[in-house]
This record gives C-alpha cells, structure tokens and sequence, in this order.
C-alpha cells in the first residue's frame, strides 16, 4: 500500500471519531466519551496484535520453505541415500523443520485467537460499560439508545479496523 493511500485511510480516523462521538452524545451524553476512548483502545490492540504476528510468520514460512528444501533433496537422492542408509538421519532433519514449523505456527494461532476475541467481545463489553456510566450518572436507558449506539460503535470500530490495516503485520 503507498503512503498517500494510508495517509489517506488514517486522515479518515479523527473526522470519524468525532462523527460517532457526536451521534452517541446525543444518546448517552458525557458516558459516549468513555466508549469512544474504549474503542481506539481496542483498535490499538488489534493492530499491536497483528503486528505481533509478523515474526512467527516469517520464521513459520522460513522453517516451511526449509523442510520442503530437505524434502526435495529427498526425494532428488533418494537411491544415494537408501545406498549409504541415511534415511534416518534425513528423516530427523525433516522432522525438526516440522516441529519448528509447527511451534511457530500455534504461537502464531494464540497470538491471532487473542486478538479475535477481543475483537468479538470488544464492542459488547464497551456499550456494557457505557450503559452503566450512563446509568450512574442518572440516564435512563432505552433499547433504541442501547441499539443506536451499538451501531455506531460497530460502523466507527470496523472502519477504524480498516483503516489501519495498512500498518499491520
């Protein structure tokens, strides 16, 4: 992605901010402060994640490009090592690669189950946390306010995802 067209993706961020927290002031007041900071707390998250998952990718597909070398060698030799009976010594080297492989790849999949779930939960929690502010500050909810801002949060908190996809990993 060039730079003008992530420069253009993120100056869409702050106009973006301001427009969902307009339109939750209107239902939750001063709460939708919360709930907007809550949300670039979380889009923050995300995109600390994914970059977390750049390193274990590229050593999975280093360690994969490595194992599929040995293989070929393998299969290329194959009547040369049957002859000197180094089977297993190609056979351990293969599975090394594999394990290695396979480390990389579940550090990569917890890293990546982490982020989906707070990704998932995110938005239900931050309008939990706003109706209680709201609550305690003496609102009185409604569901088309609790449904509005749910809304809002999910359009402002999947663009701000998009937007910053650029950066990741």
């Amino acid at each position: 992605m060039s730079s003008l067209q992530s420069f253009g993706q993120m100056s869409i961020n702050p106009p973006l901010i301001l427009l969902g927290t307009y339109l939750m002031w209107g239902y939750f007041g001063a709460a939708c402060l919360v709930g907007m900071g809550l949300l670039v707390g979380v889009v923050a998250l995300q995109v600390k994640f994914s970059s977390m998952t750049h390193e274990p990718r590229k050593e999975n597909k280093r360690m994969t490009d490595e194992r599929v070398k040995i293989t070929h060698e393998v299969v290329e030799g194959i009547r040369l090592i049957k002859m000197y009976t180094w089977e297993k010594l190609f056979k351990q080297k293969i599975l090394n690669c594999r394990e290695t492989e396979e480390r990389t790849f579940i550090k990569m999949m917890h890293i990546d189950a982490m982020s989906r779930n707070i990704s998932s939960t995110s938005i239900y929690v931050n309008i939990l946390i706003v109706c209680i502010l709201y609550i305690m500050f003496g609102g009185v909810l409604s569901p088309d306010k609790i449904y509005a801002s749910m809304l809002i949060l999910l359009y402002v908190g999947a663009n701000l995802v998009h937007a910053n996809t650029g950066r990741m990993g």
